[in-house]
């Protein structure tokens, strides 16, 4: 089996990932945009091959390593990441090449919850009531609607965060690290 694991070292249990397939027997090839020399050890010794890309978001250069690979290493088995931020990537993989899994025909379902909520519900798993909100008095009043939420005798406040998921750190003049 040739398993392809895009982005390997991110999250870091892909190591692990990688690691038990290669134990199943599996070729595990692996395609990131971090230097091989970066990678954990555990993960370098389980990939049969490594091929960086500068940018993951970019198709072009993540088309071109599968073609490579392909041509090295034979048809592509399986071509999956443990990120769901690559969901349609993936998908444009598998549909370009027929690699088994999920395709872009279907990969909207899986990125949309108000999608995914038909498919619970055809395989009679229940789902909480949803409701699309744009502003704090929507989603009060769907909150009103939900039994454990409208029994509160008081509603907490919402808290605002910064979009940014970036958070700066400075030193204090003791030395010690806070968040900004």
């Amino acid at each position: 089996m040739n398993f392809v694991f895009f982005s390997p070292h991110f999250p870091a249990n892909g190591a692990d990932f990688c690691d038990r397939l290669k134990k199943a027997g599996a070729t595990v090839l692996g395609i990131g945009d971090a230097p091989f020399d970066a990678l954990d050890s555990k993960l370098k010794a389980a990939l049969s091959e490594y091929y960086r890309v500068a940018d993951m978001e970019d198709y072009e250069p993540v088309f071109r390593a599968i073609g490579h690979f392909i041509h090295k290493w034979g048809r592509i088995d399986r071509f999956e990441s443990l990120n769901e931020h690559w969901l349609e990537l993936e998908a444009n993989i598998r549909t370009d090449f027929n690699i088994y899994g999920t395709k872009l025909d279907f990969v909207k379902n899986l990125k949309r919850k108000s999608r995914m909520r038909a498919f619970f519900r055809k395989s009679g798993v229940e789902t909480i009531a949803q409701r699309k909100c744009s502003d704090r008095a929507g989603a009060m009043t769907s909150a009103s609607a939900i039994p454990w939420w409208s029994n509160r005798t008081q509603a907490p406040a919402l808290r605002t965060r910064s979009r940014s998921p970036m958070r700066k750190s400075s030193t204090t003049s003791s030395g010690t690290s806070r968040r900004m």
